[in-house]
């Protein structure tokens, strides 16, 4: 009974360590997605200011005038 009672504990502690264990990998996760979110926000906002540099008659302006969004110009002629 000894040893049973022994086993059961260290099972319980075991599990224990692995509930501590994610609940750190969970923390971890958020903040590495919330540094990938913030690290988006970045690149979003500077190719909007790229765009907003783009002539006038290019694709990203006139985009940004009419509120659709661009899509590649493929030529099939060629």
């Amino acid at each position: 009974m000894e040893k049973l009672i022994a086993e059961l504990k260290e099972a319980q502690e075991d599990y224990e360590k692995a509930i501590q264990a994610e609940s750190i990998a969970r923390s971890r996760r958020t903040d590495a997605l919330n540094k990938l979110n913030q690290a988006q926000r970045e690149v979003d906002k500077a190719v909007e200011a790229l765009k907003k540099m783009a002539p006038g008659d290019s694709d990203w302006r006139r985009a940004e005038r009419t509120g659709m969004g661009t899509s590649p110009v493929i030529n099939r002629a060629a």
